[in-house]
């Protein structure tokens, strides 16, 4: 499936990487105390889907890519932005990342928030896909900043949907 990526990482086109296990992205979360939210959704997940703390992660659209990484960079470095081949079909809603970590781990409505980030049955407009591997097919110039408005608007429209259904 042809998905969108951005890193900090220089890849090479015509590669394809293996996830390490963990990925530094778990290894923030956990600096930051929410690595409990991977964990958990890991423990959760249904048999042959891929684990958060060990997969690449990208988007369908590259306008949801840059809505996720914002204006950072990391040592004056900007962001490098792929267009990725990765084999998998479900996408799975990013914004429950966000609503699980305000949940908190004792909240009761966290089970029903897990099942419906691995199991969605609402329509989502910013998907994150998760795979151990990916491909790198080509690495794109860096988009136009207004298209981050687009991906802003996708993660806005899907925050409205999980407050109406988990608050």
């Amino acid at each position: 499936m042809e998905l969108f990526h951005v890193s900090f990482t220089e890849y090479t086109v015509g590669q394809t990487y293996i996830a390490p296990n963990p990925t530094g992205y778990h290894l923030r979360s956990v600096a930051r105390n929410e690595g409990w939210i991977n964990e958990t959704l890991d423990q959760h997940r249904q048999e042959g889907f891929p684990s958060r703390i060990s997969s690449f992660y990208a988007c369908s659209t590259l306008e949801n890519c840059q809505a996720f990484i914002g204006n950072k960079t990391i040592e004056s470095k900007n962001p490098i932005y792929y267009k990725v081949d990765m084999d998998c079909g479900t996408g799975f809603p990013m914004v429950l990342i966000d609503k699980i970590k305000k949940l908190g781990q004792d909240s009761n409505l966290l089970e029903v928030c897990i099942n419906e980030y691995w199991s969605p049955i609402r329509e989502w407009k910013y998907v994150e896909f998760l795979h151990p591997s990916m491909s790198i097919t080509e690495v794109l110039p860096f988009p136009d900043p207004i298209m981050a408005n687009k991906g802003r608007m996708n993660y806005n429209a899907d925050l409205e949907v999980a407050n109406q259904s988990f608050f």
